[in-house]
């Protein structure tokens, strides 16, 4: 990260913007969403839902999104690093991740996500608009070896 762009005020507003218009977008389309759940046994609602509030939230904060590869239903999305890197560099993997896909015997999806750390970095609160590239790479079976811990 720059230090330059450490602290920077227009960027600090947007992340409070970001947050505040997550709040407004949540409490329009969580009630809908909620309800959805509940009469949808096909959870098509709610996924409806789910993917407009990310669409207003985004476009309403300058964030594009790329997406590629993308096909699948519903998901489970675990980052198996455990936690946000604090350069930017992809660090080592924790277990958890691959022994939940290999208990619960569904593929896994690996997905890269570019352009977030230059978006909003962990040292800070501050927020610049970008391109968030996300590219869905191909299903494979979870192993079947067990995982020692």
């Amino acid at each position: 990260m720059n230090p330059s762009r450490a602290f920077d005020l227009p960027a600090f507003l947007r992340a409070l913007f970001f947050i505040l218009s997550a709040v407004v977008h949540t409490s329009l389309l969580g009630p809908p969403a909620l309800v959805g759940c509940f009469l949808d046994p096909s959870r098509r609602w709610p996924s409806f839902f789910q993917g407009l509030w990310v669409h207003w939230l985004f476009r309403t904060n300058g964030i594009h999104l790329r997406l590629e590869g993308l096909e699948k239903g519903i998901s489970v999305i675990v980052f198996p690093e455990g936690t946000r890197s604090p350069d930017g560099e992809v660090k080592e993997f924790k277990r958890g991740a691959f022994l939940l896909a290999q208990r619960s015997k569904f593929p896994v999806v690996p997905v890269s996500i570019i352009g977030t750390y230059e978006m909003l970095p962990r040292q800070g609160w501050c927020f610049w608009p970008g391109t968030m590239h996300i590219r869905m790479g191909n299903p494979s079976p979870p192993t079947t070896s067990p995982i020692r811990n």
